[in-house]
């Protein structure tokens, strides 16, 4: 791409008397290393932002302390009054190429401006680098981030979840501005109701089904947080479920099984209501997700499941009249989504597949993405890839989000996971509340991350992101390696999710062919979620060999594990020299720890396209 002499418009944000007090002191001249200012972190303040629009990014850098005020960089409220002046360096990046810089003047330990993104392509991801620049033009640090720019989050779903709804949730925008770090544009409102059959409270204060203390004031604020962070409100709603003094109130609208006795959820929790169109119970979720969209500002509803019953029986079930539930979900799907869309034009509807199921009958509905909850049988790394394969297949190119649940102890089993759902193409329910992670299906038992899963989340996070293009581009086609394509020497190089191989996944348009490579080496097991608290095998410098019908203009080697990646210098691209002869390139790669992509540029004109489906 040629690099455009313009620079999309840039405004600073100063006056940041909030931060505290400017610390009187000496001017330093030059610094030395243990003396100098340290760039601490770089990032967006939404999730996603309209083309055309402008993305507020914060930079966070830290100052020495003063002499006399303890160890150099150890004191909380120093600020730049004692420093000379400094400089922040932005480079801005689609793919491979710059677009655009721009210099901004450090204002204190917090600094904020703002980047005018491109009105076009509509939906694309884009690189900022960062450089600390100290008064004699030495760099002092570098820090990289993206930004995702879309018109509509459900194309990429960077699906995320809220569910702390008690009176002390009010004004949590922490919380909002660390998801913005991860690029979340969607947030599932987990269990914020007050009832299965009767979702809006009584009053502002009451008790969700479970008896956690909520505040409908913190669920207005925490959608408000949402919005002013690019991020989208989808209230939970259940389906089917009601209490079981509502049950006594209308057994008539249940389901029931084989012996005669109600379908339940838990003992003496909800009982299974029937769905079917001429039921009084779907006339009466209706009207509540109506209430629900009506009396508060959701941008959608995330529909839930449990999976089962998958058949039952109506009521009354001594006569036996079978209920096939996945044939009644797709209408109640769809007279959902009219619903929303009637009190808010544009709203989304997301569905839980529980288990994969019924996905075959609800992902052609008006679903916006097709969300899976994965569990047995579907177990092993191949399985990720084959749900989001078959949900993309059978909804006709809509975005795929798996919530596949891993304890965040099991950090390698995490970044193998995000690994293979990103270079498959999918997205991945995890993460939310701040810092916090799914450990299993009741979100409210989340646990924190550690700063070292957090540090690593945010690399995979950032990368999906600037490269969203490679990944999620709706012409990407798959190769089919079957037969050979790709040689990792020395290593068993394989088609399949299996372990103890390097997995090969070939991908591409008529502008790029992309190579993951995911390492499972020295693993025991294939199971995604197997309790793992050892890494792969890593790779060194190590020769690869990948078929191609063309010779490519340039080869990148691209990776969230990367040295430049780790220490937040970049986002690891690096371009390698590379031979071709008789359809086969050959290049080195620099190493494999668990995620790399090697991307061939083919012969033609720019880039145009964009990522999400058409």
């Amino acid at each position: 791409m040629r690099r455009p002499t313009a620079v999309w418009g840039l405004v600073v944000i100063l006056g940041l008397g909030a931060l505290g007090g400017l610390v009187a002191g000496r001017v330093m001249p030059l610094f030395g290393q243990a003396e100098a200012p340290q760039l601490v972190d770089v990032y967006p303040l939404v999730g996603m932002v309209a083309p055309g629009r402008e993305v507020p990014l914060k930079v966070q850098v830290r100052f020495p302390a003063p002499a006399g005020e303890g160890e150099a960089g150890a004191a909380p409220g120093a600020t730049a009054a004692s420093t000379p002046p400094l400089t922040l360096r932005v480079r801005f990046t689609r793919l491979f190429e710059e677009i655009g810089a721009t210099t901004v003047e450090v204002a204190g330990e917090e600094t904020t401006f703002t980047w005018r993104v491109p009105a076009d392509p509509p939906e694309a991801g884009y690189g900022v680098e960062v450089e600390l620049v100290g008064p004699d033009g030495r760099v002092l640090g570098r820090r990289a981030t993206a930004v995702d720019v879309g018109t509509d989050w459900t194309r990429k779903p960077r699906y995320g979840f809220v569910c702390d709804f008690g009176p002390d949730q009010v004004g949590r925008r922490d919380r909002f501005e660390t998801m913005a770090r991860f690029h979340l544009n969607g947030l599932q409102f987990y269990d914020w109701m007050y009832r299965h059959s009767e979702y809006l409270p009584p009053a502002e204060e009451y008790r969700d089904p479970l008896g956690r203390p909520m505040s409908l004031a913190a669920v207005r604020d925490k959608i408000r947080l949402a919005r002013e962070h690019g991020m989208a409100s989808m209230a939970y709603v259940a389906v089917y479920g009601a209490p079981v003094d509502f049950y006594l109130q209308h057994p008539d609208w249940a389901l029931y099984t084989w012996d005669g006795t109600p379908a339940t959820l838990g003992e003496d929790f909800l009982v299974i209501m029937n769905l079917e169109r001429d039921s009084p119970w779907r006339a009466h979720m209706l009207s509540e997700y109506r209430k629900v969209m009506t009396a508060l500002a959701f941008d959608g509803l995330h529909l839930d499941q449990y999976g089962d019953p998958k058949f039952a029986l109506a009521y009354p079930p001594e006569e036996g009249r079978m209920v096939d539930v996945a044939l009644e979900l797709p209408s109640f799907i769809n007279e959902a989504k009219d619903a929303v869309e009637t009190a808010r034009p544009g709203g989304k509807v997301i569905f839980n597949n529980v288990g994969n199921w019924p996905t075959r009958d609800t992902a052609s509905s008006k679903v916006d993405a097709v969300y899976i909850e994965v569990w047995p049988p579907y177990r092993h790394f191949q399985h990720l890839k084959e749900l989001i394969d078959e949900a993309r297949a059978e909804s006709e190119g809509k975005a795929v989000v798996l919530v596949a649940y891993i304890p965040p102890e099991f950090e390698p089993s995490v970044l193998l996971t995000d690994a293979v759902i990103f270079a498959c193409g999918g997205f991945h329910l995890e993460l939310g509340e701040g810092a916090g992670m799914l450990r299993g299906p009741y979100f409210p038992d989340y646990q924190a991350l550690s700063p070292e899963l957090e540090a690593d989340l945010r690399r995979y996070y950032d990368f999906a992101v600037r490269y969203q293009e490679l990944l999620y581009s709706a012409d990407l086609e798959e190769r089919d390696l079957s037969h050979g394509g790709v040689e990792v020497e020395g290593v068993r190089t394989g088609d399949k999710g299996y372990f103890n191989v390097v997995w090969a996944m070939v991908r591409e348009n008529p502008r790029y062919q992309v190579t993951h490579l995911i390492n499972l080496l020295g693993l025991q097991s294939a199971e995604w979620n197997a309790p793992r608290r050892e890494p792969p095998d890593p790779l060194g410098s190590v020769r690869v060999r990948i078929a191609s019908p063309v010779e490519p203009v340039r080869v990148f080697v691209l990776s969230p594990d990367r040295d430049a990646a780790r220490t937040g210098a970049g986002a690891g691209a690096q371009a390698v020299p590379f031979s071709y002869e008789d359809g086969v390139v050959t290049l080195t790669l620099p190493g494999l720890e668990y995620w790399d992509m090697v991307v061939f540029e083919k012969p033609g004109p720019p880039p145009g396209g964009s990522a999400g489906r058409d």
